[in-house]
């Protein structure tokens, strides 16, 4: 039928064809919250064009830091929890 924002919109008015209830309470709601959700999809959207400055290579996990892992476990009184971590920084 709809599917997405832009076709709903575009075509509002078939929207009372539809076997709805209160199709046409519907569709005010609709006309009046029309900026806020073309706002909400944009703001849920992720920027897939977002200039990224460094090497994907660059964010692969290299293991946690030793000696800050321990400082904060010690901080937040975790005694055990350093042993279940995986991966060590080299």
């Amino acid at each position: 039928m709809f599917p997405d924002l832009e076709t709903l919109y575009a075509d509002l008015a078939r929207l009372e064809t539809l076997p709805l209830r209160n199709v046409k309470t519907l569709r005010q709601k609709l006309e009046v919250g029309q900026e806020t959700a073309f706002l909400s999809k944009r703001l849920a959207t992720i920027a897939l064009d977002a200039p990224v400055a460094c090497a994907p290579d660059a964010l692969r996990y290299q293991g946690a830091e030793a000696a800050a892992v321990t400082a904060l476990f010690a901080e937040l009184g975790f005694q055990r929890l350093s042993q279940r971590i995986a991966h060590w920084q080299s």
